[in-house]
């Protein structure tokens, strides 16, 4: 039974991923709502660090550290307008951004070496993907934070989701054109994304559908 829980790892983490981008969408300004998205953002986390790190004397200090990203993105949900509610926010995103990184670096790796591309592996693939949009999205809030002007917003905002928004809209290279980077780091970050918006899915998710098809032909 562990064994096979152990092989759907990669899709409960997507499942979590996709949970927090539907909270976080349908959170706007509700300050309980946002906690809500928080909440499962921890989630994502904490499934994390049991697919990177299983050993329990390592989960726990980890588990440690993203709680009180947790508590640091709750204060600033009730505190959004205040010194304290910004900065807080800020050492918040810095921690999930240092998890989400690490994150992406550790299983990117497994995944490549991969004895064996399965289902759940290629939903890891998936993961990575969303993973990147999820870090761009932490950028873009701790640069708008210390820069209100850093985006020109064509349309009004509501809560903390258009930057989740434009970070996917970069990603996939959609490109709309309603919120626009005016900061030159922002400027740069989305570039950057949008140049691993495109080859991501074109060499490394492509390679584990690939190897996928020969190991079903095989069986």
């Amino acid at each position: 039974m562990i064994t096979h829980l152990q092989h759907r790892e990669y899709t409960r983490l997507l499942t979590l991923q996709v949970l927090f981008l539907l909270t976080l969408a349908i959170s706007n300004e509700n300050s309980v709502a946002q906690t809500i998205s928080t909440l499962m953002l921890l989630g994502v986390i904490f499934q994390i660090i049991g697919i990177c790190h299983p050993r329990r004397d390592i989960v726990w200090p980890l588990g440690g550290v993203a709680i009180l990203g947790f508590i640091l993105g709750a204060i600033d949900n009730h505190n959004p307008l205040s010194t304290l509610g910004v900065t807080t926010s800020i050492v918040s995103n810095l921690i999930y951004a240092l998890f989400i990184a690490v994150a992406i670096y550790v299983m990117g790796g497994r995944i490549y070496q991969a004895e064996r591309v399965t289902i759940d592996v290629i939903r890891g693939g998936i993961c990575i993907y969303l993973l990147i949009g999820s870090l761009w999205f932490l950028f873009y809030s701790s640069i708008e934070l210390l820069d209100q002007s850093a985006f020109s917003h064509l349309t009004q905002r509501h809560g903390i989701y258009p930057m989740m928004y434009f970070s996917f809209t970069t990603l996939t290279t959609l490109g709309y054109g309603d919120i626009l980077p005016t900061q030159g780091l922002a400027m740069f970050l989305a570039n950057v994304e949008s140049v691993l918006g495109q080859l991501f899915p074109a060499i490394f998710i492509a390679r584990l559908v690939s190897l996928y098809i020969v190991h079903d032909r095989q069986d």
